[in-house]
């Protein structure tokens, strides 16, 4: 039987997609995504889970966060609140790429919320890097994003970051979404990354987790990959011939790996 996929909500400042019953399993966008960016895997979730999809505050109309240099515990914040007026938890929580420090925050302040971890190409961040090095590499970004705009960027970036396996309508959907994200509430994410420190977030042994990559990803490369893992003392699991979207490149066997442990 085919699960019913309801349409994008808003309420009290939230964004989100929901379908399905059971279990309940919450996804998290990245910095370059939205909800739509789990569409590929949707369905076939909700015939196994209560899903919701969550978006990022600023992205498919949620309420933006007011201030322009937000932490990964701003965004956790407002993930718990969410889940709250829900009534989700204790839930397992899917973060893809950025949406990793998010879900990797809310389990730190909020353990109760969060019965398992997914990390799918999960960023590691910038907060360890030196002051002037997190600087000059957040000023590029939103220059490139302000001087040329979020199309551009889209444009120009997404091709390099999938691998083989994207067929083409694929990709113009990863780059339709993208380029639709605005802009400043892209830069609030920019910086949040750029202050994130993943692996100081990470508390080992605590729930379980699963940590996913893919050999081709440049946005997540194996070896930040490994470095999560061992962080968290677990195997990684490395796709081969994936980039960084195996929501789209790996579905079947993304959906797979989501509904282990069922």
């Amino acid at each position: 039987m085919t699960t019913d996929i309801y349409n994008l909500q808003t309420e009290a400042g939230h964004s989100w997609v929901e379908a399905g019953s059971g279990a309940p399993l919450v996804l998290v966008h990245g910095i370059g995504g939205t909800t739509d960016n789990w569409s590929p895997v949707l369905e076939a979730l909700a015939q196994r889970y209560h899903v919701l999809a969550w978006s990022f505050p600023g992205y498919n109309g949620a309420r933006a966060l007011t201030s322009p240099r937000p932490e990964a515990a701003d965004y956790a914040d407002r993930l718990a609140d969410f889940l709250r007026r829900r009534g989700i938890g204790p839930a397992r929580v899917v973060g893809h790429s950025l949406g990793a420090v998010v879900v990797a925050a809310l389990a730190g302040s909020c353990r109760e919320l969060v019965s398992r971890l997914d990390l799918i190409c999960p960023v590691v961040g910038a907060g360890n890097l030196p002051e002037a090095a997190r600087s000059a590499t957040q000023a590029a970004r939103a220059d490139e994003i302000r001087s040329g705009g979020m199309s551009q960027f889209a444009e120009a970036r997404t091709e390099s970051i999938v691998g083989p396996t994207a067929e083409d309508q694929d990709l113009r959907q990863i780059i339709a979404t993208m380029a639709a994200i605005p802009a400043e509430s892209y830069l609030q994410a920019w910086h949040m990354l750029c202050t994130a420190d993943l692996l100081r977030l990470l508390v080992p042994g605590v729930m379980p987790v699963q940590v996913i990559g893919g050999d081709l990803d440049p946005v997540a490369p194996p070896d930040a990959v490994q470095s999560v893992a061992e962080r968290l003392g677990v195997n990684p699991i490395i796709l081969p011939g994936i980039g960084h979207f195996p929501t789209y490149e790996a579905r079947d066997v993304l959906v797979d790996l989501l509904t282990a442990g069922l």
